[in-house]
C-alpha cells in the first residue's frame, strides 16, 4: 500500500520512504474534536460566554484560536445558544396554553440547557414594549374598531 492515511501527508523525498505526521490542518482538527465535549460541558452546560470559553481552554490546555475560527466551530457543532424571535414565540404560546388548559408550568430545553423563565419572560416584556411602541407610532392612523385585546 502505498497511500497515505486520512490526514497524513505522504513522504515524498523518497519513493519507499514512511508516512510523515499529520498536517498542521489535521492536527488542529484533531485537538478541536478531542476538545468538544469540554467546550460543550464549559460553553452550554456552564453557559459561559465565548471569551470566556476561549480564555479556560486556553489556560487549561495552551490551546489558541481565533474568535472566527471558534465561531465557525460553535456553528459546525451547532453549539447555538440565540433563540430566533419566531421560535421564543412558539415557546411563549405553548408555554401559555398549558398553563391555561391544564395549570402546568412548562420547561423548555435548547440542547442540554434549560431556557430560564426569567429568559421567556424578559422575551415577553421586550416584545410587549416594542408591539406598544408599535401601535404608539400607528395610533394617529388607527381605525378603532379593529381594535383587539391580546391576552
Amino acid at each position: 500500500m502505498d497511500e497515505a492515511l486520512p490526514g497524513w501527508e505522504k513522504d515524498t523525498s523518497s519513493t519507499s520512504g514512511p508516512v510523515t505526521r499529520p498536517s498542521l490542518r489535521a492536527r488542529n482538527d484533531q485537538k478541536w474534536d478531542s476538545l468538544q465535549d469540554e467546550i460543550r460541558h464549559i460553553y452550554i452546560t456552564d453557559d459561559f460566554t465565548l471569551q470566556n470559553t476561549k480564555r479556560v481552554i486556553e489556560e487549561k490546555h495552551g490551546f489558541k484560536a481565533s474568535e472566527r475560527k471558534w465561531k465557525e466551530k460553535l456553528k459546525e457543532w451547532k453549539f447555538d445558544k440565540n433563540i430566533s424571535a419566531a421560535d421564543m414565540s412558539i415557546l411563549v404560546a405553548k408555554a401559555a396554553k398549558r398553563m391555561h388548559d391544564e395549570g402546568k408550568r412548562t420547561v423548555f430545553f435548547l440542547g442540554e440547557s434549560q431556557i430560564t423563565r426569567e429568559r421567556i419572560e424578559q422575551f415577553k416584556r421586550r416584545k410587549l414594549t416594542r408591539e406598544i411602541d408599535d401601535i404608539s407610532a400607528e395610533a394617529g392612523k388607527c381605525d378603532y374598531t379593529t381594535i383587539k385585546t391580546w391576552y
